[in-house]
């Protein structure tokens, strides 16, 4: 099993070096790291250049960090494919040694997915663990993209990211592959140190939320959309919204939901 990584950066010199190395100290020897630089003029080319663990990289401008990735999509070689941008560390040195381990284990899925720890600039930590991911549960909201290993093919077989988004482009692959029928398996094992202040997170009240519609109206009928909103997802009808967390209830909605 081979692990393609890419990272993609921007002027970031100081946030590139742990994110680099965090994936030098990564335990496995079958490991793709691709750097995508968007033309930096720090010193982060240099570093680019004499890194050990870098094993493919370009630097020159791009549009956008899903032109960025998309740039990464087309040097992958390995079989799963994982995103840590610059900035971003793995928990610990064992991390991808742990999740070859629990795919082996659990052999055949499309798509892993585990937790991520969302590090604020004050210092602040909070771990998100994803809910099962299900049509319903990604209408309401998004897993993190840290957190996620996706089979290569998906992106041959079903696309890259669509670059007219700013944002929510990961949203849109992820709901187009699982309305596509991509299987998904929960690893309950903790990936990756998200620093948040990225454009994702500055940017939400201003591009996100207009965004997020755009990208729903794409895959769910308005018709589903209001019978989710009025059921599945109010607090005011406490058995339905006990039942949004029940995989078996899930998957029978999820055939409903075309």
């Amino acid at each position: 099993m081979k692990i393609s990584v890419i990272t993609i950066t921007f002027n970031n010199e100081k946030g590139l070096s742990r994110t680099l190395e965090s994936l030098r100290s990564q335990k496995i020897e079958n490991l793709q790291v691709i750097v995508i630089d968007g033309g930096s003029s720090d010193g982060s080319l240099e570093m680019i250049r004499k890194s050990p663990v870098v094993t493919d990289w370009i630097s020159e401008s791009d549009n956008g960090v899903y032109n960025a990735m998309n740039k990464g999509l087309q040097r992958v070689t390995g079989d799963l494919v994982f995103f840590l941008n610059g900035g971003d560390e793995f928990t610990g040195s064992g991390v991808l040694q742990q999740v070859t381990g629990f795919i082996s284990r659990h052999p055949g899925f499309d798509i892993y997915y585990g937790n991520v720890l969302d590090i604020y600039e004050d210092g602040r930590q909070a771990l998100r663990k994803p809910d099962s991911i299900s049509k319903v549960s990604l209408y309401r909201k998004m897993i993190c993209h840290q957190g996620i290993f996706a089979a290569a093919r998906l992106f041959k077989e079903n696309g890259g990211f669509d670059e007219e988004l700013r944002i929510k482009a990961d949203y849109d692959w992820l709901l187009r592959n699982i309305f596509r029928n991509a299987s998904h398996c929960y690893m309950d094992l903790q990936i990756a140190n998200y620093e948040m202040g990225g454009i994702s997170t500055t940017l939400y009240d201003t591009v996100s939320v207009r965004e997020i519609p755009r990208v729903r109206d794409r895959y769910y009928s308005a018709r589903i959309q209001k019978k989710i909103r009025r059921y599945l997802l109010n607090p005011r009808i406490p058995v339905f919204y006990w039942l949004y967390n029940r995989p078996v209830f899930t998957r029978m909605i999820d055939k409903c939901i075309k």
